[in-house]
């Protein structure tokens, strides 16, 4: 995605979410804009400035999705017991918007992030607007 007001348009202006963060890899670049639903506190997260010519695994990094965990350390037990072995089923790192992440990749080198709810870490560029998410949020 390059162009943030398109992607805006869509997201907010035609099925109504609001925001949530924005954040970049570093603190004076814009390279992540969050959204959260309409009605609820499940959200999508645009990856501006992935580069012209991506390569497979850049691809995978930012086209991925996320699964939310209370506590990391369960998401890494989990796949401990489904036999996820070695340091890429057990690193985490502290995101840029603060909450502890683990990423693995499938196959086809698309990324499946597991991320805490809630940030425990310090947020950089800007502050949470809407509310985090709880694993007892009715769906």
């Amino acid at each position: 995605m390059k162009d943030r007001a398109v992607e805006d348009a869509f997201w907010r202006g035609i099925l109504g979410f609001r925001p949530y963060w924005y954040g970049g890899r570093k603190d004076d670049t814009l390279d992540y804009v969050s959204s959260q639903v309409p009605n609820g506190t499940d959200w999508i997260e645009y990856m501006l400035n992935v580069g012209p010519n991506p390569n497979p695994h850049q691809l995978g990094s930012a086209y991925h999705f996320s699964l939310g965990v209370a506590h990391m350390s369960d998401a890494v037990a989990a796949l401990a017991r489904n036999h996820c072995e070695g340091p890429n089923c057990t690193k985490t790192q502290m995101g840029r918007d603060g909450k502890v992440q683990l990423n693995l990749f499938d196959p086809d080198l698309t990324r499946a992030e597991f991320m805490e709810f809630h940030p425990s870490g310090k947020t950089c560029c800007s502050a949470f607007t809407g509310p985090q998410p709880t694993e007892t949020e009715d769906r």
